[in-house]
């Protein structure tokens, strides 16, 4: 694989795939590296460079406003070179820290837990878009499905149910409520409006307790799987020069884009998940809107053709911009931090809990990157990445200020686990990227 590239795309999902797809239909060469299997045959790309099982560990901004990506392959560290940049690495998993989460058996239901065998039951709990599709591919998996807690609050979901107009909110919430009646139809107790969620166990995950209509209740499972829907990843992005932005719409930090997905202080463009949740064919099309924006920039395809092509994307993107309003109305609800208890951890990583965070921001820390200093909140493998937001929301608490004021954690290379070995046995050792 060469290392100079007219253009190069980090992640090979729906962005990234809709992104590498375009390449190949404006004849630019590029390079596709993702950290898991890559389909190129569905893909297409003849013209596509792919480097898949590779991790991105670094990214620098070069003077000459190209990038450098540090990737790690095959236990080795080498550099691609790239004159334009795609970031589409994704989302991870929205943690919502409570008593107990931090005990085996408790998992998101993104890494797609196994399932318990000799009935030892499963709990689903959360406020995502998959909880019930979750349920049902237990349920039709065999799985002891004992409880789904839906902790969405209930007057709050009312309301926006009640002004869903278009047909495809109202296809759907029929979709949704579907679901919710096989799942019922199964035997499995489904509560809404459930708080004040708790695990326990002496070495694992035992039973839950829950809040629902003002009663205590306990359910016994060995197995808790949460999904409270997608935060996108912003470290890459963050190391390449982006800017953050609070969406209130989605209680996430997210790029600074314009209306082309690209960063105008770095230069690289940012798609999907990573800048902002979306559904799939909403990131394939912003995956495609960056290309096109590349293909513009380097005269790729006529000036006709270029404006055609970008006009057809731009529009399908603007026709589902109000069932993505919908979509973030009806999952994403204010991080709310009232009730955490100060024994509960936060950082998993460091094992720091809400009470200490919540007393260096009495001691004057401002910001999460100032607690990060007096706790190590932060410090751990994730670098932050699950528990920054609560971290931030509960020093907005102490200070009574917004959750944006607390700011996000800076992210900084490596961004995954590289050890000294690795970095000296680069394939080009005169042409190595050290932080």
């Amino acid at each position: 694989m060469r290392s100079q590239f007219p253009l190069v795309i980090i992640g090979a999902g729906p962005a990234g795939a809709g992104a590498a797809k375009e390449a190949v239909r404006c004849v630019i060469d590029c390079a596709l590296i993702d950290q898991d299997r890559i389909d190129g045959d569905q893909l297409g790309a003849e013209r596509t460079d792919i480097l898949e099982h590779a991790a991105v560990w670094n990214i620098e901004a070069n003077a000459d406003g190209g990038f450098t990506i540090g990737i790690l392959h095959a236990d080795r560290s080498r550099d691609i070179h790239a004159d334009h940049l795609i970031i589409a690495n994704g989302a991870y998993a929205r943690e919502v820290p409570f008593l107990g989460w931090h005990l085996p058996g408790v998992e998101a239901a993104v890494a797609k837990p196994s399932i318990p065998t000799g009935g030892e039951g499963i709990v689903l709990a959360g406020s995502g878009p998959t909880l019930f599709a979750n349920a049902l591919s237990y349920l039709r998996a065999g799985a002891d499905v004992r409880a789904l807690l839906d902790t969405r609050p209930t007057n709050r979901l009312d309301a926006i149910i009640e002004q869903a107009r278009s047909s495809p909110e109202k296809d759907y919430l029929d979709a949704q409520n579907a679901m919710v009646d096989e799942v019922r139809s199964s035997g499995v107790s489904v509560y809404a409006g459930v708080s004040e969620l708790q695990a326990s166990g002496d070495a694992s995950c035992q039973a839950i307790a829950f809040t629902h209509a003002g009663q205590r209740q306990s359910i016994e499972a060995r197995s808790l799987v949460l999904d409270n829907g997608l935060v996108p990843d912003t470290r890459m992005a963050q190391v390449a020069g982006c800017e953050l932005a609070w969406s209130a719409s989605q209680q996430c930090w997210h790029p600074i884009l314009d209306s082309y997905c690209r960063n105008v202080q770095s230069g690289a463009f940012v798609a999907g998940a990573a800048a902002g949740i979306v559904d799939a064919r909403v990131a394939e099309l912003q995956g495609e809107l960056c290309t096109l924006a590349v293909a513009g920039l380097i005269g790729a395809i006529s000036t006709g053709e270029h404006s055609s092509r970008l006009s057809r994307v731009q529009e399908s993107l603007s026709k589902r911009v109000g069932m993505q309003s919908f979509h973030d109305a009806l999952y994403q609800s204010p991080i709310d931090v009232s009730n955490l208890d100060d024994a509960t951890i936060v950082c998993r990583c460091e094992s720091v809990t809400a009470g200490e965070i919540r007393a260096a921001a009495r001691l004057g820390c401002p910001g999460v990157n100032q607690v990060k200093a007096f706790t190590r909140c932060g410090m751990g493998p994730c670098q932050g990445r699950d528990c920054g937001l609560i971290a931030a929301a509960l020093i907005a608490q102490v200070r009574g200020e917004s959750i944006e004021s607390a700011g996000y954690f800076r992210a900084r290379p490596p961004l995954v686990p590289i050890n000294l070995g690795q970095l000296a046995d680069c394939v080009d050792p005169h042409n190595c990227t050290f932080p």
